[in-house]
């Protein structure tokens, strides 16, 4: 896992330096680098699992971006009574909306 100052500590080593936020000091080679190194890490055609909506558990459920405790709750309850047929119908969850719905729609799955 890398650390945010393990990410600062290889800016540096590259020449470009950060003051709040705003790069002071901008070598093209360097960032070329690092977007290497980036890419590198991450296998091609790595996929990360899809959550399926009708099994997993509010734990799971709040890993999705802007699902917390209270909203993977009403989930849960929604789908006790009315499994999921397709992806889309967690819109019929309150809280969750077009635009939650287009946050999560590549993560999740209703296999």
């Amino acid at each position: 896992m890398i650390y945010i100052n393990h990410i600062v500590k290889l800016y540096r080593k590259a020449g470009i330096f950060t003051l709040g936020g705003t790069m002071i000091k901008f070598k093209f080679l360097p960032v070329i680098f690092f977007l290497f190194f980036l890419m590198a890490a991450v296998p091609v055609g790595a996929e990360a699992e899809l959550i399926n909506i009708n099994t997993a558990t509010i734990e799971e459920l709040t890993v999705l971006p802007g699902i917390g405790p209270a909203i993977a709750e009403r989930i849960v309850e929604h789908r006790e009574q009315f499994p999921f047929e397709k992806p889309e119908d967690i819109m019929q969850v309150s809280g969750v909306g077009e635009g939650r719905y287009d946050q999560i729609k590549h993560l999740i799955t209703v296999d």
